[in-house]
């Protein structure tokens, strides 16, 4: 029994060594999305005041034109958006310590972030996240996270290993070219197929129904937001841009997010149609647009924003 038992741990401590020279050994790939999430957090810790913070998904990486807003407004925009799959309490624990008196915070998720626990990521996008980022934040993180990490650990070595022998890295795309500055890291939004303009998208996530705002991270969530505005921000919750056939499928979630902000003392900024935008202004999924969903999307947030500028300018002190 007691051989069994040398055996079986040298076998694992075997394995362990495997697992951990891959992907520890191979070197990080620099054109990852995951290296873009660093310049990021980068700018939100280093940008200075005044400036606006956006807290998304990937959503407003295709929606939002920093530079836009930034020539329409006059104000710093950081745009934090990158990938739904690393959760919204991974960004929200990730900005909130950085967030200064006078910022302005627009946090828009994707709906489907308040159910099903979309809110804590996923094993392909957190785990390699970790990994690029030197396990950031891992000490915040809630034991579902820390799963998905484990679980994560094979697109951690699929990612290194393909990369090093030269082929393609399964890593999110990379979130730049809309803009020649490393600081606006935005992807580039792509045109949409004539064919599919019409009503052919699969849903982005699959849900099981009856769908309820989750109540412990909902709280949390408002715990958050009451955090950054301790802090002296301004922080306006956004209604997510969408396709219009999903949100057709989306209302009901939409407006059920709505109710239970406001139960706690908080509710949407504007109305979710407003942030609709047509199925011939989308891109690839649910909740990424084209050029033109960019445009009118940017619009829209630039005429949300402009009232509270003067907070900045002219009443700095005054929250």
């Amino acid at each position: 029994m007691k051989q069994f038992i040398q055996k079986t741990t040298l076998l694992f401590c075997i394995i362990a060594g495997i697992v951990a020279a891959l992907i520890i050994l191979p070197p990080r790939n620099q054109e990852s999305g995951y290296i873009e999430y660093m310049k990021k957090i980068g700018m939100v810790m280093n940008t200075p005041s005044k400036r606006v913070i956006f807290v998304s998904g990937s959503s407003l990486n295709t929606a939002l034109d920093s530079q836009m807003m930034e020539d329409s407004l006059h104000i710093n925009v950081v745009n934090y958006g990158l990938n739904a799959g690393i959760g919204l309490k991974f960004w929200l624990d990730d900005v909130t310590p950085y967030v200064r008196k006078g910022d302005i915070v627009v946090v828009a998720p994707e709906y489907p972030q308040f159910f099903n626990d979309v809110m804590y990521g996923n094993p392909e996008t957190l785990g390699p996240l970790m990994y690029y980022s030197n396990m950031r934040n891992i000490t915040k993180m809630n034991l579902k996270q820390l799963l998905n990490v484990i679980k994560g650990i094979p697109s951690i070595i699929n990612s290194n290993v393909i990369g090093a022998i030269g082929k393609k890295r399964q890593a999110p795309q990379k979130h730049s070219g809309a803009n020649p500055s490393e600081f606006k890291s935005e992807r580039t939004p792509s045109p949409l197929p004539p064919h599919q303009a019409e009503n052919n998208f699969k849903p982005t996530w699959e849900y099981k129904r009856p769908l309820v705002v989750d109540e412990d991270f909902g709280n949390y969530f408002v715990q958050k937001i009451n955090e950054m505005k301790a802090q002296g921000a301004t922080v306006l919750i956004v209604p997510s841009v969408i396709r219009a056939t999903a949100f057709a499928r989306e209302r009901i979630n939409a407006y059920a997010i709505d109710a239970f902000l406001r139960k706690h003392g908080l509710a949407y900024h504007s109305k979710p149609e407003l942030h609709v935008v047509p199925d011939e202004d989308a891109s690839d999924t649910d909740y990424h647009t084209n050029y033109y969903g960019r445009i009118r999307n940017t619009q829209v947030l630039i005429n949300e924003i402009r009232p509270y500028i003067c907070r900045i300018t002219c009443c700095a002190g005054s929250f």
